[in-house]
């Protein structure tokens, strides 16, 4: 795509919403921002609801999972 930087939500809300513009049940990764942070990775706050990376190293990623609300 071409895209300099990762772009990431602030909440699972606006992450789905955002995921479902390409599928209709997206994965939604989490990304341990405030580790990450600590550790010298640099995130910029655009919008109340976009924030960007220049990457993210995957130690700080991992796959949400979803818990169903029986």
């Amino acid at each position: 795509m071409g895209r300099q930087f990762v772009h990431l939500s602030p909440d699972l809300e606006t992450a789905i919403t955002v995921g479902r513009r390409k599928a209709s049940k997206p994965v939604v990764l989490e990304v341990q921002a405030h580790l990450a942070e600590k550790e010298g990775e640099k995130f910029f706050q655009i919008t109340d609801k976009i924030w960007l990376a220049e990457k993210v190293v995957p130690k700080f990623v991992r796959v949400f999972e979803q818990r169903s609300q029986s």
